[in-house]
């Protein structure tokens, strides 16, 4: 049994140094420490909002999770030195941004907003905050090692800084490939490499200066995540449809147009297509003598998986029990002697989804095609049984880039337009229409419709359906696209004509 001469074993050096506290665990060191839990919050903040995927819903987890924990993070340590109190600042003026950002991506603001000088001030300034972030973080480091007389290389504090200035010239260049991946795992590498510095410094000294605060990181985190919330609420639910100007069907009582649509409709031209027509479309077709038309029920839903064993091997496919969609195509020759035909792709909702919010069409002449003028068309629907009828918006001709596997980088010009149906009203439809001339006329060419429906709002950020339409390969939940192909066969009037 000790007692208390048992110690006159030991030299005052020897107490001492049994005396000295061993640093705690380090489950216990990250719950006591707030340094190690500010800076870890700074760092990770940093790196979400730095590389943000663009996959939903990785994007808007990153593009909210990050900026909120950054600025707790600096908020914790902006009394610590100039550089984490620069960090501070800059991090709240980026939580400002990106609430601006959100809102823009939460509704089809965004589509219109990008090409304005605003949205480009405010995306390089966006980026000039994240370099300047990095050096706050990088000086605030070597600050505080200086201060604790701490050796040790600054070279991932100065290679945060390299780095970050790379990724943000590859994302202006808009660079992809093995060199940006490379880039990418070199940036996690920084991070854990500051991380553990972080650990490092915590376990060299404990007088840390963490600046105090009102409110706790739960009770901001909370208010800033509500704020998330109500922002990204008001761009979906108001701003997230497209400002159409709907007017009543006004149908013009003239003799002349009465006598052109008796004779499309004994040509064959389907009444619920020709009902819908403006008349300088009926116009066009004054002189028609010829009409060819098909319709086709298409499903606008994912279908289910059904699955055939046929002996010992197994069959898969979809089916559809609901085909929403009609689609119509009408082929007039307009002028016998010139071979000029007037192509018709007409649309109508048979089953209502109840959600609508951007549509979009997009028109693919075949190559023989030219038309003296642009396609038109408008949209339409019925309410209290009157028709309503509103004209495309965004509508013409774009030059771009194709992303087909097929033609990589072949340049497409095709025509786009977009609208809008209303949360009310029934029988929603429309049609778009161009006159074409064609050089043979024994020759079967193609006109190819394609239609983009929203169907649903989980999607970050936003989507028009003229990028969904351009980026065939990139498949998006909250869009289904369906193809009409209108086969226009000249030879089949003038072979039966003779």
């Amino acid at each position: 049994m000790m007692n208390e001469n048992s110690f006159d074993f030991f030299s005052d050096r020897e107490i001492s140094e049994m005396l000295t506290p061993f640093p705690p665990p380090d489950n216990v060191t990250k719950t006591v420490s707030p340094w190690r839990k500010a800076t870890r919050q700074m760092l990770i903040g940093f790196a979400l909002m730095a590389v943000v995927p663009q996959i939903f819903p990785l994007n808007l987890i990153f593009s909210v999770a990050g900026p909120i924990l950054a600025l707790l993070g600096f908020r914790s340590l902006r009394k610590e030195n100039k550089w984490f109190f620069l960090g501070y600042v800059l991090s709240s003026i980026a939580l400002g941004f990106e609430a601006v950002s959100l809102f823009l991506n939460s509704s089809i603001v965004r589509y219109t907003a990008e090409s304005s000088a605003p949205f480009t001030v405010m995306a390089m300034t966006s980026l000039l905050l994240i370099f300047m972030m990095a050096v706050s973080i990088s000086a605030g480091f070597i600050t505080v090692k200086k201060k604790l007389e701490y050796n040790s290389s600054n070279f991932s504090s100065y290679s945060l800084i390299g780095i970050m200035a790379l990724i943000i010239f590859l994302a202006l260049i808009n660079f992809t490939g093995v060199f940006a991946s490379l880039v990418l795992i070199a940036y996690i590498l920084v991070f854990i490499f500051l991380i553990r510095l972080s650990k490092e410094l915590d376990e060299y000294g404990y007088a840390i200066e963490i600046a105090g605060v009102q409110n706790s990181d739960k009770t901001v985190a909370t208010i800033c995540l509500g704020l998330a919330f109500l922002i990204s609420l008001t761009g979906y639910v108001f701003f997230s449809r497209y400002p159409m100007e709907w007017t009543p069907q006004v149908k013009t009582e003239s003799a002349q147009i009465e006598e052109i649509k008796a004779n499309l409709l004994s040509l064959g031209f389907p009444d619920y297509v020709l009902n819908d027509l403006k008349d300088e479309d009926i116009l066009e077709c004054e002189n028609a003598v010829y009409v060819d038309s098909r319709s086709d029920y298409q499903p606008f839903n994912n279908g289910r998986k059904v699955t055939e064993t046929r002996g010992n091997v197994h069959y898969t496919h979809t089916e559809y029990d609901e085909e929403e969609v009609l689609f119509t195509t009408i082929n007039v020759l307009i002028d016998e002697e010139e071979n000029e035909w007037k192509l018709f792709h007409h649309f109508k909702w048979v089953i209502d989804k109840g959600y609508f919010a951007t549509e979009g069409i997009s028109v693919e002449p075949a190559t023989s095609h030219s038309y003296p003028k642009e396609p038109s068309g408008q949209v339409l629907y019925d309410l209290g049984g009157i028709t309503y009828t509103a004209p495309f918006l965004n509508e013409g001709d774009q030059t771009y880039e194709s992303t087909s596997p097929f033609f990589p980088g072949k340049t497409m010009n095709l025509y786009f337009a977009e609208f809008s149906y209303p949360l009310k009203g029934e029988n929603k439809r429309g049609y778009v229409t161009y006159r074409t001339t064609f050089s043979d006329k024994t020759m079967t060419d193609n006109s190819i419709l394609c239609y983009a429906h929203n169907k649903s709002p989980l999607q970050y950020p936003v989507k028009s359906a003229t990028e969904v339409l351009k980026n065939v390969m990139q498949d998006s939940f909250a869009f289904v696209r369906r193809y009409d192909y209108g086969v226009t066969d000249t030879g089949k009037y003038y072979l039966n004509k003779q």
